[in-house]
């Protein structure tokens, strides 16, 4: 069989090879592929017709003194992969292709080291080539790497341009960006429009439902309505402003959200509901002496801000189906 130049794997006490796409043949040891690999670990310990998998291990013949297991990925890609696998120099993998390769195959062969690292070169590439990463993220079904390329794709002026990796996704895939690329979570607060009538609360269920949040419309949360707490002037909408105005407090609790959200989206509704802003709000209301901050509306609030979270959530993480 022939070899490869930049093929390390060539040790004198090998146990099996593993021959890649374009006949080359990598000498590699049983016990490291099956302490980082559950996939060689069956492949290894079962009786051939017992596995269900996408290779054959073929065992050793004239041709070979070791058994063989024929991949479908190419030399340069098994190097790449095997590389994070062995304690010794990782490969250059200088392109998007060759990361997405070796990362497609860590993924294929369950090997967890290969996977996280070759995950985080991909990761990087999300920031520079985000519209490609985005539809390698689809193709391999990763949420992580997809949900980072379409992040980044704000930052393009057009997703509506063609890039080779388009052919390994569907039409569904691309409208779902450009849907999430519309999306702005800072719309959110300049307008308060989408603050559904009355009081919140958390809607009791026995813990197998997602929650929920009621809103009961008989009448206003009390930072809606109190007259004695101090009020900005700036008019953003909202059913309250029929006669009254949001107390500071629940505006300046709203601007830090959108602070942190313009500064970092990544942490999502996280923000929303985090212990520091939340007890920054409350300790503010409870300044005012009409009480709108008082014990009675603790809970409504914190209802509130579950609630705020998940409409966040809605403008930051791109729908997936997968």
């Amino acid at each position: 069989m022939p070899d490869s130049t930049d093929n390390p794997f060539t040790y004198a006490d090998a146990e099996v090879i593993v021959r890649s796409s374009d006949g080359v043949d990598l000498k590699l040891h049983k016990s490291i592929l099956s302490v980082a690999s559950p996939f060689f670990s069956t492949l290894f310990s079962l009786p051939q017709p017992s596995i269900e998998t996408s290779v054959t291990m073929t065992p050793p013949n004239e041709e070979s003194s070791l058994p063989v297991i024929a991949v479908t990925e190419d030399a340069r890609t098994l190097c790449g992969l095997f590389r994070l696998v062995y304690p010794i120099a990782e490969a250059d993998l200088s392109t998007l292709p060759q990361v997405a390769a070796v990362f497609g195959a860590a993924k294929k062969y369950q090997l967890e080291q290969a996977f996280l690292n070759s995950q985080k070169q991909m990761l990087a590439y999300a920031e520079s080539h985000p519209l490609r990463t985005y539809m390698l993220g689809c193709f391999f079904k990763d949420a992580k790497i997809t949900r980072a390329a379409a992040r980044a794709s704000r930052s393009l002026q057009t997703v509506v341009r063609y890039v080779d990796e388009m052919d390994s996704v569907t039409a569904s895939d691309f409208c779902r960006l450009l849907i999430y690329k519309e999306q702005n979570v800072q719309d959110l607060f300049k307008n308060f429009d989408w603050i559904p009538r009355g009081i919140p609360s958390v809607q009791a269920n026995d813990g197998t439902q997602p929650e929920t949040i009621a809103w009961n419309a008989e009448q206003k949360p009390n930072w809606f309505r109190c007259e004695s707490c101090s009020h900005t002037e700036e008019d953003k909408g909202g059913y309250w402003r029929e006669d009254g105005k949001a107390s500071e407090w629940w505006e300046k609790y709203m601007a830090r959200v959108a602070t942190e959200l313009q500064n970092d989206d990544s942490q999502g509704g996280a923000c929303a509901v985090s212990s520091e802003n939340v007890a920054e709000a409350l300790h503010e209301g409870s300044t005012c002496e009409g009480g709108c901050a008082a014990d009675e509306s603790v809970q409504a609030f914190h209802a509130f801000t579950r609630y705020l979270a998940g409409e966040i959530d809605k403008k930051v993480y791109i729908e997936l189906k997968f």
